[in-house]
């Protein structure tokens, strides 16, 4: 039984760049931040409530759809999904050689919040009272006539 040849430097080296390369291309960061005009909204994100109000910074590993959800006293709540699309090194070969060129990555995405309509004022509620009365006192008109049989 033959032994092994004793390893080279050179293959040695080899074997401890590329385990260095590994090890660098696992510490990129990807950040997507999300914003809303007006800031100040409690935001979740994947139905996690995240601890500050927008601008919200979210770390991720993936590239994928975010499931968000916007709230703010006096605006339209908002249910969206924000994508952060694929790029080259989210895929498999090209991915630690192109990781090792960027060491983080960002993406921003903003929501716009519509304020809420005006409550309707005392003119507008009167008359949608005076609406539902005058429905209420021809119901009770038809019922006292009764029902025509068919």
């Amino acid at each position: 039984m033959q032994t092994p040849p004793p390893p080279t430097r050179r293959s040695t080296a080899l074997l401890l760049a590329a385990a260095l390369c590994v090890l660098a291309g696992c510490s990129t960061s990807r950040t997507l931040e999300i914003v809303t005009n007006p800031p100040g909204a409690t935001i979740w994100v994947d139905q996690v409530k995240q601890d500050k109000l927008t601008p919200v910074e979210v770390p991720f590993t993936h590239y994928r759809y975010f499931d968000v959800r916007v709230e703010k006293p006096g605006y339209v709540p908002v249910a969206t999904q924000l994508r952060v699309p694929t790029e080259a090194d989210g895929y498999p070969l090209v991915d630690l050689p192109l990781e090792l060129l960027g060491r983080s990555k960002r993406w921003t995405r903003t929501i716009e919040l519509e304020p809420l309509p005006p409550r309707p004022g005392d003119p507008e509620a009167r008359a949608t009272l005076e609406k539902a009365r005058g429905f209420a006192e021809r119901a009770r008109e038809e019922a006292a006539r009764g029902v025509p049989e068919r």
